[in-house]
């Protein structure tokens, strides 16, 4: 009689696992489906991973062990992991990773239901070497369930993201005659590509799958192209070039698959365009000259990492692919790339973003000193959870709370805010009796308290960088409101190369400037109900005609307009301190702040910055001013002055970092480089916010 096959198989390679291994195995047998096997595949371990292994087959039927007599390599061990297996659908996992229960449940539901879609994933939750939670990672994969192949291909290929898709459940008849594991560095994405030619792909929510970010990962202890290729294939003699051998890779899938003429075109057109995205041509460069001086590749991707952040699924924050307006209701606001949980629609806070610089403090400082309504000032929620909860997951619990308030006073935001100790007193008395403790209600407890602290019934804040987390504001208050302040960008970037902790080059800051504009736009246009939440107003407008601007504020607000709002220089107590830079809301307006910058940047910076700007600059209603053609000579020799300041800026900020070792800095959530590309990538090219 034959042997019945199971639904799914999950294959596991592992090579000296004995740390992780055993979660990974749990994480699979704990599953809420049952019709499963778990084909391990020891690749000659020399730790206790065989003694664990033959542990567990002993003890269930659904685990099969199987060991090499040698190192074969990743590559080879992943694919026997496929050949030995029996499902109709199969997934790898790694030893270190490890599933949540309803993962196979969900993911099978969509194979089963759709006979197009060829693997199907979660979005992932980074975790550390305990276990504890780093953040929440959304793929390119919610991008990839297009009908047209070519489009799916370009979801994959174009877009910058950690392969993580490669451990989905994958449909077996997807997986025969492919790649599958390529024995070359970035094999992953060419199988990705394969499948995306092959059939649609589904990205579910929340998150079932957690993966462990340790110093042992394969991307953190190979360091060389040598090294990970040896990772790939044992004993290997040859030396391929990884991006070259990708892009080789991919050209044979596009002439191979099954396509039509039409999107067989398509696809080398996206094949062309890969080389000008995502640093390619540079990879390129590196891999070269890592032939030459072994190592090259990793001290280039250091330098990328320190200039412009980590790359994507590394210590990850923000979701990379673009999320679907959410609907009123409860369930669509749960999408919360921070995992929050929770939602207050009992209240209708205010918050005051923008880009830095462009008036919020002013903008709150007016507000504050309406008699209804309490701002607190940059509290900068988002950076306490992801730079906490590294070492307290969760406030569910009195030890929690307690070592996360002994964690506060360290972080660098929190040392500014004007009498910090009575209002962490005052939120933390309200969070150990709230009966649901958690990061959401403490920082509704913040707000709170300060707006009780001055005998407002209207709570808020005033945090600039919110303007990227809007999204996540809104699923924890779905009743706020939000206050977007925009300033010609040639005012902003003058006057934030004159801060501390700032870099002065004009490039940078005026490509922030428009990533937080088209940020703002982004959640503008998402829906008629977004729009009618956010309220967009100039800082010229607001320093020129006060009153008439802070009419529509009110309105906006449901507030009555008060008199109070236009002598706010004599209100009450600041909300922040040490801050110097800042002092200026506590003098009377004048008008001719808006046109400083004038006088304080170069023709040549002043041309830079506004062809960085340009399309941000036309619909918000400031000209262009026209700059000599002798200026726009100087353009080579600015660039290179702007880079060095630059440089000189990441050069002081790692020493400033180093002499305060006990102290929790920002999080880096936005790195420049992802923001940058993210917006290229989206809107088909630099044109959208240049």
């Amino acid at each position: 009689m034959a042997e019945t096959r199971p639904l799914v198989s999950i294959g596991l390679p592992v090579f000296n696992g004995e740390a992780y291994l055993e979660d990974a195995i749990r994480s699979v047998l704990a599953q809420t489906l049952d019709d499963l096997e778990l084909v391990i595949s020891d690749n000659a371990s020399t730790d206790r991973t065989a003694e664990i292994c033959r542990d567990w087959a002993a003890t269930d039927r659904r685990v099969r062990y199987l060991r090499n007599l040698q190192n074969l390599g990743a590559a080879p061990n992943y694919n026997r992991t496929f050949a030995e297996s029996r499902g109709h659908y199969f997934k790898w996992l790694a030893h270190d990773d490890r599933l949540r229960p309803g993962y196979l449940a969900a993911t099978l539901a969509v194979l089963e239901a759709d006979p197009s879609v060829v693997l199907c994933n979660t979005t992932v939750a980074y975790i550390d070497a305990r276990g504890a939670p780093l953040g929440e990672y959304r793929s390119p994969l919610g991008l990839a369930g297009a009908a047209r192949p070519s489009e799916r291909f370009a979801a994959l290929v174009l877009r910058s993201h950690s392969c993580v898709d490669f451990f989905g459940t994958i449909r077996r008849s997807a997986l025969e005659g492919s790649l599958l594991h390529g024995p070359f560095p970035g094999a992953d994405r060419a199988l990705l590509a394969q499948l995306a030619l092959r059939g649609r792909m589904v990205q579910l929510e929340p998150p079932l799958v957690e993966m462990r970010e340790h110093p042992h990962r394969y991307t953190r202890s190979r360091r060389s192209v040598a090294e990970r290729q040896r990772w790939h294939e044992a004993g290997a003699t040859r030396r391929p070039i990884p991006s070259l051998e990708l892009w080789r890779t991919y050209r044979r899938l596009v002439a191979s698959e099954p396509l039509d003429s039409e999107e067989r075109r398509a696809c080398r057109r996206v094949l062309l365009r890969w080389w000008f995205v995502n640093w390619n041509a540079l990879r390129l460069v590196a891999d070269l000259a890592d032939c030459v001086a072994p190592g090259a590749v990793a001290r280039a991707e250091d330098l990328k990492t320190r200039l412009f952040g980590a790359a994507p699924g590394h210590f990850i924050q923000l979701a990379e692919a673009p999320r679907v307006p959410p609907a009123r209701g409860a369930v669509a606001r749960r999408a919360d790339p921070y995992g929050l949980g929770a939602c207050f629609e009992d209240c209708a806070p205010i918050f005051v973003v923008g880009a830095p610089r462009s008036g919020t403090s002013l903008l709150a400082r007016m507000l504050d000193a309406h008699p209804a309504i309490g701002l607190a000032d940059e509290l900068c929620f988002f950076d306490i959870v992801l730079g906490a909860r590294r070492e307290v997951p969760e406030l569910d619990s009195a030890e929690r709370i307690e070592r996360f308030l002994e964690l506060l006073p360290n972080m660098d935001h929190v040392r500014y805010w004007a009498d910090g100790e009575l209002l962490i007193r005052a939120a933390a008395e309200r969070l150990r009796a709230d009966p649901s403790p958690c990061y959401a209600a403490f920082y509704r407890h913040l707000m709170e308290c300060r707006a009780a602290a001055l005998g407002k019934r209207r709570f808020g804040e005033k945090t600039p960088w919110n303007v990227r987390h809007l999204e996540a504001l809104e699923a924890l208050f779905p009743n706020a409101r939000f206050l977007h302040i925009v300033r010609d960008p040639r005012a902003v970037v003058a006057s934030k190369r004159k801060l501390p902790c700032t870099s002065r080059d004009v490039v940078t800051n005026a490509v922030k400037w428009s990533i937080d504009v088209a940020a703002a736009g982004r959640y503008r246009e998402g829906s008629p109900d977004r729009a009618a939440r956010l309220l967009e107003i100039r800082y010229e407008d607001l320093v020129r005609s006060p009153e008439a601007v802070l009419r529509r504020v009110t309105d906006f607000l449901g507030e009555p307009f008060d008199p109070a709002m236009l002598a706010f220089a004599e209100a009450g107590a600041l909300a922040f301190k040490d801050q110097p830079w800042r002092e200026g809301v506590r003098r009377p307006l004048f008008d001719s702040s808006p046109e400083a910058w004038r006088t304080e940047l170069l023709p040549v910076q002043l041309w830079l910055v506004q062809r960085l700007t340009r399309t941000s600059m036309v619909r918000y209603g400031y000209a262009a001013e026209p700059v000599p053609l002798r200026a726009r000579l100087e353009l080579p020799l600015q660039v290179l002055h702007e880079l060095g300041a630059w440089l000189a800026f990441k050069r002081d900020e790692t020493r400033h970092r180093a002499a305060e070792p006990a102290i929790h800095f920002r999080a880096p959530t936005t790195p420049l480089y992802k923001l940058l590309m993210r917006a290229i990538l989206k809107g088909g090219g630099p044109s959208r916010f240049l």
